[in-house]
C-alpha cells in the first residue's frame, strides 16, 4: 500500500514540474540585458564600478607575475611563450579556451558599440592582447558602467 501512495506522489510531482516548465517565460536578450542592467542593490553595497577597477588591476598584475617568470627562464620571445602556452594538454586546453572567449568578448564589444554606443573597443582588444582577457574584460565592464552614469 506504501509503494502506490508513493508512486501516486511521485506522478503528481512530475505533473506539477511539467506544468511549470509549460508556463515558464522566455525572455529576449534585450529584456535580459534591462533586467541586468536596472538592478539597484540594497542597502550598502559597493559600486559596481569600483569592483570592475578592481579586477581590472588584480587582472593585470596576477597574469604578469606568471609572465615575469616565465621570461626569467626562457628569455622574452614570442615563440618560446606559445610552446610554453601549449607545452601540455592541459596548458593547450587553458590556452584554447583563453582564445575562444577573447574571440567572443570581442565580438560582444563590436555589438554593443553598434548597437547602443558602447566604450570603444580599440582600448581593449589592445588590453586582451597585451595583458590578458583578466585586465580586459573587467576594464571594459568598468568603462560601460561610468559611461551608463
Amino acid at each position: 500500500m506504501g509503494s502506490i501512495k508513493k508512486r501516486a506522489s511521485r506522478a503528481s510531482n512530475a505533473r506539477n514540474q511539467s506544468s511549470s516548465l509549460a508556463e515558464t517565460r522566455f525572455y529576449s536578450s534585450q529584456q535580459l540585458d534591462f533586467c541586468a542592467t536596472n538592478i539597484k542593490p540594497k542597502g550598502n553595497s559597493v559600486n559596481m564600478k569600483t569592483i570592475y577597477l578592481a579586477l581590472a588591476i588584480v587582472g593585470a598584475v596576477v597574469p604578469y607575475v606568471f609572465f615575469v617568470q616565465q621570461m626569467q627562464l626562457t628569455g622574452f620571445g614570442l615563440q618560446e611563450f606559445l610552446a610554453a602556452a601549449f607545452a601540455n594538454p592541459v596548458a593547450s586546453g587553458f590556452a584554447s579556451d583563453l582564445i575562444i572567449s577573447s574571440i567572443v568578448f570581442w565580438i560582444v564589444i563590436f555589438r554593443r558599440r553598434t548597437a547602443d554606443n558602447g566604450p570603444r573597443p580599440t582600448i581593449f582588444i589592445i588590453l586582451n592582447l597585451l595583458i590578458g582577457l583578466s585586465c580586459a574584460l573587467p576594464a571594459y565592464l568598468y568603462a560601460h558602467e561610468k559611461a551608463r552614469q
